[in-house]
């Protein structure tokens, strides 16, 4: 939980979401210093308080400090450069040698190790969904009803199994799976690209998307997130539904997003 009366460091990469928790700090009157990744945030409209390079954040702490910040948020999309393209100041050289062994692939590791340092440093890492209320997914849209001829509970919980034992790698949060098995799995490209990549020349049964938090992840950063962009590329590639995770799953623009569900035919459950 956060302090009310501090202020809480946003350090924000892209997304919708991030608009949505800078709006529901200002409507609770929370005091925020808005910190944004370069290259990454896209709030064109909200002007940051300062804005740092991905090489150059190591010098996010002595900011924090400079500001009496003892509390952040980190929220948003971040794309990862490559370790050998980068020319980072000494001290986020620093850090990075801290995590270069876990830098490749292993982003749930890699976020361990990053929480780690902050946490050294007597900053309080937020969760999220505490300012972000109406983004959580809940059950009240589950619409199995309607695709009872193709799956069941425990079907779901078969499917949602199989993506769980697939997080265990700390590879991604997503697969497809269709007939029981998984068809295609998540890796550092994200989501959009396994959905846009999906192959339909098999001829595949009813196939779900299935996003779900890896197992120990800490869900204070990188939460699934699910939105209108999504859904779309759902329908684009074919896949009939979507599997989450009951109040672990962000969703951008909810009325938006389960418009284009229902107009659609969409399966979508929240376990």
């Amino acid at each position: 939980m956060y302090l009310k009366k501090k202020t809480i460091g946003l350090i924000l990469g892209g997304g919708k979401l991030t608009n949505a928790l800078i709006n529901n700090c200002k409507k609770k009157k929370i005091k925020i210093c808005i910190i944004a990744i370069e290259d990454n945030y896209n709030l064109y409209k909200i002007k940051p308080d300062i804005k740092i390079r991905l090489d150059r954040l190591g010098s996010i702490f002595s900011y924090l400090k400079k500001k009496n910040i003892c509390q952040v948020i980190l929220l948003g999309s971040v794309k990862k450069k490559n370790i050998w393209s980068m020319r980072p100041n000494f001290i986020t050289f620093f850090y990075l040698l801290k995590m270069f062994f876990l830098y490749k692939n292993r982003d749930g590791k890699l976020l361990d190790k990053v929480i780690k340092i902050f946490e050294n440093k007597n900053i309080n890492i937020i969760d999220p969904r505490s300012l972000l209320k109406n983004n959580i997914c809940n059950n009240k849209y589950n619409n199995l009803i309607k695709f009872k001829k193709y799956l069941n509970i425990k079907t779901i919980k078969d499917y949602y199994n199989l993506a769980k034992k697939f997080g265990e790698s700390d590879k991604g949060q997503a697969v497809i799976i269709s007939d029981g098995k998984i068809v295609s799995r998540e890796d550092h490209n994200g989501t959009d690209f396994l959905i846009r990549n999906f192959k339909l020349s098999k001829k595949y049964g009813f196939s779900c998307l299935v996003k779900i938090v890896k197992p120990k992840q800490d869900i204070r950063v990188d939460l699934p997130t699910i939105g209108p962009k999504t859904i779309k590329n759902l329908i684009n590639a074919g896949i009939n539904g979507i599997i989450v995770e009951n109040k672990k799953t962000f969703i951008e623009s909810p009325s938006l997003t389960f418009d284009l569900i229902n107009k659609n035919n969409i399966f979508f459950y929240a376990l």
